[in-house]
């Protein structure tokens, strides 16, 4: 490759050496040196410019068909027969964590534990955080936290935990049920309390969805509320870079006849809340709604990941099963197409979209376009996940496996 821009640089400096801005030399020789020293230098700089622009133009070529490049089989590089039936895998900081109700494990592309921890819980449930993890027994009390290196921590919550959500830190929200509504407690990684925030159903509402950002000093909480002949939703944010502060609510924001059933902070600090009929944009510490769409057409699904987010909606036409739409984080639309996918299951894993049905997988760019469709052999899909370029984690009925996309 070096070579090739070599040679067409020097052709377009050969080129450009024909242009007339090269000064004659003068009949004294003192004089004539110097001409040619500044010649000299000149025609380096047009050559420099010529290797820089070829490089720019190839390498933006080589992104382009990189973008546009569509593969057509896979190899199978690792895999590992399934022992049971129960264990569930997500995406941890480049690994993939394996969990089931006696323990847990973080494995490698290999297949290979990097670590192995046993516990004893009934349903576990698991949150991701950039490389931290939670997994808590869903109507239990246990609580583990991980991270790359092993168990940060492990603890009990003083009631039934509904659900749990993980700072990159390891810090720890889960929605308590106590008499009369549900807490929100907040813990360190060891279980220390940070915050206890309380709600009672009547007049809190009832909390169907929590997030926590990256650094763990803020929390979005997103409430209903029952009026009479009514639905409302309220969004409520807190900040706890104040550990001395009683009051940590930053903002509150409510949604008449609207429901709020999922909030996610993507992008650090930013916050998304997935309405019924579109979504809303919070940033700052004192959030405010930056960007506020509205669909105006039924939502089949949406998804999110890093600093994207995602909606699926029903064709608009006959030819087209599904539309989707990609959207940046701050609101800002990315692509709109078409996806003839039937699916079960859909991830966003860093820029590209998984579809997965049965034993067919489907994988879309963040510019809709396809870049791999077909069975695979090994058997029905239950979970998959990127790992790297044109690598991914499959889970299927029988095995899970590591596959690598190939053009033939």
């Amino acid at each position: 490759m070096r070579r090739i821009i070599d040679t067409i640089a020097d052709a377009l400096a050969g080129l450009f050496a024909r242009l007339p801005f090269r000064e004659d030399e003068p009949a004294n020789e003192m004089e004539a040196y110097q001409v040619r020293i500044r010649n000299h230098k000149r025609l380096t700089y047009v050559r420099t410019a010529a290797f820089v622009t070829v490089a720019v133009l190839l390498l933006l070529a080589v992104r382009w068909l990189l973008v546009r490049l569509r593969y057509n089989s896979y190899e199978v590089t690792a895999y590992e027969e399934k022992t049971d039936s129960v264990s569930r895998f997500v995406y941890m900081g480049g690994l993939i964590l394996r969990y089931s109700s006696d323990g847990a494990s973080l494995i490698d592309s290999k297949i290979e534990p990097r670590w192995d921890v046993t516990y004893d819980l009934t349903m576990p449930q698991a949150d991701v955080c950039d490389q931290a993890a939670v997994i808590y027994d869903r109507r239990g009390t246990g609580i583990y936290v991980f991270d790359r290196k092993g168990k940060l921590g492990s603890f009990t919550s003083d009631g039934p935990i509904l659900y749990a959500r993980v700072s990159g830190k390891g810090n720890v929200a889960a929605a308590i049920e106590e008499a009369g509504g549900v807490m929100i407690r907040y813990y360190t990684a060891t279980g220390e309390e940070i915050a206890s925030i309380s709600g009672k159903t009547s007049e809190e509402g009832y909390p169907v969805s929590l997030a926590v950002s990256r650094d763990g000093t803020a929390m979005c909480v997103s409430r209903i509320l029952a009026d009479p002949g009514s639905l409302r939703s309220r969004i409520t944010f807190y900040n706890f870079e104040n550990a001395n502060s009683e009051d940590h609510v930053s903002a509150s924001f409510e949604f008449e006849d609207v429901l709020v059933p999922q909030v996610a902070y993507v992008d650090g600090s930013t916050a998304v809340a997935f309405r019924e009929d579109g979504f809303s944009v919070f940033k700052g510490n004192r959030p405010e709604e930056t960007r506020n769409v509205t669909f105006g057409r039924e939502i089949v699904s949406t998804f999110c990941g890093g600093s994207q987010i995602g909606f699926i909606f029903p064709g608009e036409d006959t030819d087209h099963r599904y539309d989707m739409e990609i959207y940046t984080a701050s609101g800002n639309l990315i692509t709109s197409c078409h996806v003839e996918t039937m699916f079960e299951g859909i991830q966003l894993c860093d820029s590209e979209i998984l579809f997965y049905n049965n034993n067919y997988l489907a994988i879309y760019n963040n510019r809709g376009i396809c870049r791999f469709a077909g069975n695979l052999s090994e058997g029905d899909i239950t979970d998959v996940t990127r790992i790297g370029m044109n690598r991914y984690y499959v889970v299927t009925d029988t095995r899970s496996e590591t596959i690598r996309l190939k053009l033939r």
